[in-house]
């Protein structure tokens, strides 16, 4: 047992020494801790404001239903690619729109 005991700390270390927040299953709340992680981590100094990201992925959800049912997808069961896909065609269209 021994070797088995320090498992978890081989699959882990990438996160080692990360201050992990819960988000309590609320994107507003994930949207606060991912974008302040990624400020803090990647040193960037133009990275937007959590309102704007907040406002952005409100358009996006907003969007989402019209845009499943033209890619003949069902809302309630995307897998995890096709939500990518659907966030990746909508940031496309809004940075053509701009």
């Amino acid at each position: 047992m021994a070797g088995r005991r320090y498992r978890y700390q081989t699959f882990i270390s990438d996160i080692s020494g990360q201050d992990i927040q819960h988000h309590n299953g609320a994107p507003e709340r994930a949207i606060d801790v991912v974008r302040n992680w990624l400020r803090t981590v990647s040193k960037r100094k133009h990275l937007q404001g959590p309102l704007l990201i907040k406002k952005a992925f409100s358009g996006f959800t907003a969007s989402l239903p019209e845009n499943c049912d033209k890619n003949g997808l069902d809302r309630n069961a995307l897998l995890f690619v096709e939500y990518v896909g659907m966030a990746t065609q909508w940031i496309e269209a809004e940075l053509r729109d701009r």
